[in-house]
């Protein structure tokens, strides 16, 4: 039988792990422990976790994951007595649920479930420590609210949980949170039993939603959430799998983590989209984020998937969660980082990365974003372009979560950020795209060294457009210089505008009707267009993002506008 902690940890790895944040992660681990202390100072004798709900009570109890991993590590009891004390408030709450999360009376949501989560973590790291009067009390709760509210929410197909309905993020983050406390009481336990055969299948279903290649339609720090916690399921029904019951083992599922081909590409889809210490592949509902925050998912992508890029991109020396603790093997040789051809990177998604060069961070980069407008943290965007040079962002965009007045996936193309008039895409006398059986097809590829080149062809995302194309065309030695060309045939004669956005804080300069420049620090971007019909670049100072709109302002069948962007460091 196992000892404890079981769920992330095998046995005979206790001590491997205790030395490993003690010598080769000593500085990592110096710094998780200052902050830690910190914490304790600031949240001991408050008691106000009960008076907290949603990414509030979230923040206020996340010190108690990292305490009980800091109890396993130095055995201290100050910190299974700080886990405890911000742990007990949540036994007299009246719900762990809120509002906001679960409109359509869910049992369970992302602040429920991470509650269970965290629970499950104290009984797990700190088991010596809880009497039993106490484990029976909390295993009370986690069944009312936990075992039991998830399968309701199952039964009755609630939010993300119709067998044939959308996926997200969610349905990896509770499932796995709750299926984590499922493998602990499984045995013995219809119940946990029944709990954890279900969120099996929906972590399948997850699992499924991602493309082959790894790529999926949620990125950055969605695709770090929901990631992060279908390897930590799968991981810990790895460790347990002696112990399971036969019903869990003849799924196959303890063999998923290191077999299902999504898992062990999936690294490659964020890789893409980093650039020095930043990930710039802003699309949807993501930002520009710290490279770190990708470490926790590269590390067990590396250890248990074997992915060397992944390795490679690891930052040893950055703040370590428990789960990166664990999972880092300093002793595994990361990929070479040799001098690497231009790179043109087509995902099974339908986003497009080309960049003159893999690791260099004043590499010039492009994305495009391909795939359909209909997921769940889409914009309405397809053939929108970003553009970095310099590690400088020249043509950008929003992307950027804010909460939506009307739900948090209602009416998003009124909203600046969600919108096409927020990206770098065209409109149709005046209007934008809309959320019908959209896509965005990319065709024509070269890569030669020397041109980068590729076609996208937007396929029933606006009214009145039969066909719209849009070639993009880098060539690498010729400034580098990179070409968009629209040719959009109508149904009937309309005006169109092109729209590339800039950063509010880049010095703006009009050289002529057709000529404009934009400069961010040492770096600047010459933008010129041209048309089969007269055109004119106006700026537009909105106040979230400013942009550059080439008119076509002549209502015609057929448009051509060829914008050039010409970078150069100053």
């Amino acid at each position: 039988m196992s000892t404890q902690p079981r769920l992330l940890i095998a046995d005979n790895e206790h001590q491997v792990i205790r030395d490993k944040c003690l010598t080769d992660l000593r500085p990592a681990w110096d710094s998780f422990n200052q902050i830690l202390d910190e914490e304790i100072v600031t949240f001991s004798g408050t008691k106000s976790t009960v008076s907290k709900e949603g990414q509030d009570l979230e923040q206020s109890l996340g010190p108690a994951f990292k305490a009980c991993f800091a109890y396993f590590i130095t055995q201290e009891q100050r910190y299974a007595d700080f886990a405890k004390e911000l742990l007990w408030p949540t036994l007299a709450m009246s719900t762990w649920t809120t509002p906001k999360f679960s409109p359509d009376g869910r049992k369970v949501e992302l602040i429920s479930s991470f509650i269970t989560l965290v629970w499950t973590y104290y009984l797990d790291f700190c088991a010596d420590c809880i009497s039993e009067t106490e484990h029976q009390q909390i295993v009370e709760i986690l069944e009312e609210r936990s075992a039991r509210g998830l399968l309701y929410d199952h039964e009755h197909h609630m939010g993300w949980y119709k067998q044939d309905g959308p996926i997200n993020n969610w349905v990896s983050v509770t499932n796995a949170n709750i299926g984590l406390t499922a493998i602990l009481f499984c045995n013995g336990s219809e119940l946990w039993l029944e709990t954890l055969h279900a969120s099996i299948f929906h972590m399948k279903r997850y699992l499924d939603w991602i493309f082959p290649d790894g790529s999926m339609e949620e990125a950055g720090g969605y695709w770090i959430y929901g990631i992060k916690k279908a390897l930590m399921f799968l991981d810990a029904l790895r460790i347990n799998k002696h112990c399971l019951p036969q019903s869990i083992v003849d799924t196959g599922v303890c063999e998923w983590i290191e077999t299902l081909p999504a898992l062990k590409n999936t690294a490659q889809f964020p890789l893409a989209g980093i650039l020095g210490d930043q990930f710039v592949m802003s699309f949807g509902d993501c930002r520009v984020s710290p490279k770190h925050g990708f470490s926790e998912c590269f590390a067990m992508l590396a250890a248990r998937c074997g992915d060397l890029d992944a390795q490679a991109a690891i930052e040893p020396e950055a703040l370590f969660t428990p789960a990166a603790f664990i999972a880092y093997d300093p002793e595994l040789k990361s990929s070479s980082a040799n001098d690497a051809p231009p790179i043109l990177k087509v995902f099974d998604v339908g986003w497009v990365v080309a960049r003159s060069h893999k690791t260099d961070p004043s590499a010039l980069f492009l994305a495009v974003r391909g795939g359909s407008n209909q997921q769940t943290h889409s914009h309405f965007d397809l053939g929108n372009f970003i553009l970095w040079y310099n590690g400088q962002p020249l043509i950008t965009e929003l992307g950027v979560f804010m909460a939506y007045p009307d739900g948090f996936f209602e009416n998003r193309e009124k909203y600046y950020h969600a919108s096409t008039e927020g990206h770098n895409c065209i409109l149709v006398d005046g209007e934008g795209q809309r959320e019908l059986d959209n896509s965005c097809e990319v065709i024509d590829l070269i890569n030669d060294g020397e041109i980068i080149q590729f076609t996208c062809v937007i396929k029933s995302a606006y009214n009145h457009i039969e066909e719209h194309k849009r070639m993009f065309r880098v060539e690498l030695n010729n400034g580098p210089v990179v070409s968009v060309i629209d040719e959009v045939q109508l149904s009937k004669p309309l005006p169109i505008k092109v729209l590339f956005h800039f950063d509010k804080n880049a010095a703006y300069t009009q050289v002529s009707d057709l000529s404009h420049q934009i400069r961010m620090q040492e770096t600047t971007l010459s933008i010129t267009c041209e048309s089969d019909s007269d055109t004119e670049i106006k700026r537009i100072a909105h106040s979230d993002l400013p942009y550059l709109c080439a008119e076509s302002p002549t209502r015609q069948m057929k448009h051509v506008i060829k914008s050039c962007f010409r970078v150069k460091k100053n």
